[in-house]
């Protein structure tokens, strides 16, 4: 059908701000809907932004505490006495998981950008002590290229202080011998001697690497040209701030 022939009263409350999921009671297929829930009890769930939500359907609820037995606990909500859980929903912690090896931390480090022996710093330059020696045994493990056997204070490079210091936006050293893939995240489109980041600030490439790179894995947002044969008013708009 065409949208204005739609009469779909859950679709339409969507689309006007009524209602946060378009979705229609048990109809749907509620095991994507609910992938922003973080943990459930037997009378609803919290969603990563900390909202409550009651389960829409006992089938709903039946599906999530079958295939998310790790984060649904048999309980209401209010008989829950876990503190983690609590301060978590309260804004008094980030992370709702209990210490030592009981939770699935390898989840909860997503935001690590580095770590040291004593702790490591989040991707807000936050700095974050090890909750256990097995969350710290992991990362280094598993994230060797951004783990360094000291502690923090021990560290002399200047690239990763001044990154924590807030006078530099990429930790990593140039040239070709760090993993550029990862630090050019916030590239929106590139020329043949720079690239624009997602403030509108304009960057040369670090190396011929770095470009060769960038060109071979976004061919969509790669012109082959230098930034002033630009023609393109859109992306000029864009650069300008009229667009």
């Amino acid at each position: 059908m065409i949208r204005d022939d739609d009469r779909d009263s859950y679709r339409r409350d969507w689309r006007e701000g009524r209602r946060n999921d378009w979705r229609n009671g048990g109809e749907g297929d509620f095991s994507v809907s609910l992938g922003d829930v973080v943990f459930g009890y037997n009378d609803g769930y919290y969603d990563n932004g900390r909202h409550w939500h009651q389960w829409r359907s006992d089938r709903e609820r039946d599906w999530y505490s079958q295939n998310h037995t790790q984060t649904y606990y048999r309980v209401i909500r209010d008989d829950d006495r876990d503190s983690y859980r609590r301060d978590w929903r309260e804004g008094r912690r980030n992370d709702w998981r209990s210490g030592g090896g009981e939770g699935d931390f390898s989840v909860s480090l997503g935001n690590v950008v580095f770590g040291y022996n004593d702790g490591y710093y989040d991707n807000g330059r936050r700095w974050h002590q090890w909750r256990s020696r097995n969350e710290r045994d992991w990362y280094r493990q598993n994230h060797s290229q951004n783990y360094y056997e000291m502690r923090r204070y021990r560290d002399r490079d200047n690239n990763r202080r001044d990154w924590r210091e807030g006078r530099r936006n990429d930790w990593r050293v140039g040239g070709g011998d760090v993993n550029f893939s990862i630090s050019l995240g916030n590239v929106v489109y590139g020329y043949s001697d720079g690239y624009y980041d997602n403030g509108r600030q304009w960057h040369s490439w670090r190396n011929d690497d770095e470009r060769n790179w960038y060109r071979e894995n976004h061919r969509r947002s790669y012109y082959d040209m230098g930034r002033e044969e630009e023609r393109d008013h859109d992306r000029r708009d864009w650069r300008d701030g009229r667009h």
